[in-house]
């Protein structure tokens, strides 16, 4: 069984003054309950399949029924093999995001019903059509945060000891004994980390929580990994996945790598859902390469920098296979009590891209419709970012800035209304 590392924070310094004591369990997690309500029928497997088919072809939720209501009812069916999958969730049939054929060029599939899905926060707004004004980066942070969005973490689950009025769902796919519940009885939680390095960048996003790692574990399989990442291409069908993020450890390459995960993560990629993955953090061991799942073709692929733009000595780096950086150095994290500390590493900085992927998606369905491809994402990265340097040396990637991305997206909507050419 092949296994992934969880990146360890490198020379954090965790919050202090959590009321954690020995061997103290965290109270039971209310977040999903309280968010999802009781379902209706849950313990109907047709009734379930045929919500999930409705769902796929835009029907209202019935009963009043939230978003994540119908995810914990599908997911906890599906994964439990007590119904099979609809045909309608073959890969490539999506109905909410255009298919993005090969040629780069966007292929609307049938329209939902927007007015039954426009009372839910989580589904995209009508197009706006474009803008007259010129935007500065001022009104680019006060009017794209990521609303509307989703940010999946796949990575050690949430604590409560942080805060999670941003999460929208969870779920743990660790090992055997799959369940609704992505909580970890732990104050070193590297998941509700990386969601405040996403939520950082886009306040208004929500979060996804998939738990890929045992509670007391630092592996991860792969097969559980690619469990969650099965249950994205499902979840878009639903909500609005702008990214998917890997901050997971897996080695080191210098090549274009295929994984087991390459097809999920080439699916994604289809539906308009932007797959980033940290680095690494053996950029001591290493002097060129990135992590295995960041090497994959469909997956953005983020070293680290300080706030001086400058490349972080303990990042992996390839001038080939690095994307993009952003900042992975005295990364601020807070405790839902108000103690603050910081944590450095390349898992930190993968976050903050996908939160600019976040506020990128939300920019692009208000003004021009529709989604951006890997291809445009990294483009507008490259030409707002800063300059990154190591050891004086000018980098060919750049210091992905959020809102410098979302101005000059606003600014140049007409090199991004299809067909882009690269």
């Amino acid at each position: 069984m092949t296994m992934v590392d969880i990146l360890d924070p490198l020379s954090d310094t965790p919050p202090s003054g959590a009321p954690v004591t020995e061997g103290e369990a965290l109270p039971a997690s209310d977040l999903v309950a309280a968010e999802v309500g009781e379902p209706a029928d849950a313990a109907s497997p047709v009734a379930a399949e045929a919500a999930i088919a409705a769902l796929m072809e835009g029907a209202a939720l019935a009963d009043g029924a939230t978003v994540p209501a119908a995810l914990l009812e599908a997911i906890t069916l599906l994964v439990g093999g007590e119904i099979a999958l609809p045909e309608a969730f073959d890969l490539g049939i999506v109905a909410l995001r255009p298919v993005v054929a090969e040629a780069g060029t966007m292929e609307a599939v049938e329209a939902t019903d927007a007015e039954a899905l426009t009372t839910q926060s989580l589904f995209h707004p009508a197009a706006a059509g474009g803008i007259t004004t010129t935007a500065t980066v001022q009104t680019a942070a006060d009017a794209f945060r990521g609303s509307g969005e989703v940010i999946v973490v796949i990575d050690d689950g949430y604590s409560d000891f942080y805060d999670q009025s941003n999460t929208i769902f969870g779920y743990d796919f660790s090992g055997f004994w799959n369940d609704a519940d992505a909580s970890v009885d732990t104050f070193n939680s590297h998941g509700s980390w990386v969601a405040q390095a996403a939520l950082a960048e886009a306040s208004e996003a929500g979060i996804i929580h998939l738990k890929v790692f045992a509670d007391d574990g630092e592996t991860a399989s792969l097969s559980d990994i690619e469990e969650a990442l099965q249950f994205v291409i499902m979840a878009t069908s639903v909500v609005n996945v702008a990214a998917v993020n890997l901050s997971l450890g897996s080695g080191n390459t210098t090549s274009p790598a295929f994984t087991s995960l390459s097809d999920e993560f080439a699916t994604l990629s289809s539906l308009g859902v932007i797959n980033i993955a940290a680095a690494g953090n053996q950029g001591r061991e290493y002097a060129d390469g990135v992590s295995v799942l960041a090497a994959d073709p469909n997956v953005v692929a983020v070293s680290a920098v300080d706030s001086a733009s400058r490349l972080a000595d303990f990042s992996q780096a390839s001038d080939t296979l690095t994307d993009v950086a952003a900042t992975g150095v005295a990364v601020p994290i807070e405790t839902i009590t108000g103690a603050t500390g910081t944590v450095d590493g390349t898992s930190f900085a993968a976050p903050e891209v996908a939160g600019i992927a976040a506020r990128l998606s939300e920019a692009s369905w208000e003004l021009l419709g529709e989604n951006l491809t890997d291809d445009e994402f990294i483009d507008i990265l490259n030409r707002s970012g800063s300059t990154v340097t190591d050891n004086g040396q000018i980098e060919p990637y750049v210091d992905a800035q959020g809102d410098a991305a979302v101005a000059f997206f606003i600014d140049n909507l007409a090199l991004y209304d299809d067909p882009f050419i690269a």
